[in-house]
């Protein structure tokens, strides 16, 4: 009886690691939602399609440190940070987005010259603004990185009809 006892307390701070981890990771489609995001170094989130991997829709700060990162690979409408207008906060990525394709165009015959289509899927975008005024700050910072491939893709692109009053810094 004591060693089941003994152990079970041993266990019980490793749990508590575990959870804190886990709690440290957002899951795609995360929202500020009242509370700012940071978003820890070795974290990876991945967006699903027609999905977005965090947003910010409060008036609260969102940072993506450096060595996290938001990726997918051949998925389309597909967002990687969402900022919801109508809100007043920072976004500050320090990390990395990562909307790739594993498509590779062909050389065709004996010219070595590509054919066929240039991408596959559509509609990636690193950084979107939508739905109103964003009042705040948005930076890709210096260790930020944003790539997307794909057709009608973007790095960062605000909306018709939306805008920022701070700064936008890349």
């Amino acid at each position: 009886m004591r060693r089941v006892l003994l152990t079970a307390v041993a266990v019980a701070p490793l749990l508590a690691l575990a959870s804190v981890a886990e709690a440290a990771c957002p899951s795609a489609g995360t929202s500020t939602g009242g509370s700012d995001i940071s978003v820890s170094s070795g974290c990876t989130i991945s967006p699903k399609t027609n999905g977005d991997g965090l947003i910010l829709d409060s008036s609260n700060s969102l940072t993506v440190v450096a060595g996290a990162t938001i990726s997918n690979t051949d998925v389309s409408h597909t967002v990687g940070i969402l900022v919801e207008g109508g809100n007043t906060g920072t976004l500050d990525n320090q990390g990395s987005i990562e909307l790739l394709m594993s498509y590779s165009p062909q050389v065709e015959g004996n010219t070595g010259i590509v054919g066929g289509p240039f991408a596959t899927g559509t509609d990636r975008t690193g950084i979107e603004v939508a739905n109103g005024v964003f009042n705040g700050s948005i930076t890709n910072d210096s260790t930020g990185a944003i790539t997307v491939d794909g057709d009608s893709s973007t790095g960062i692109f605000v909306e018709s009809g939306a805008s920022i009053t701070g700064d936008l810094n890349d």
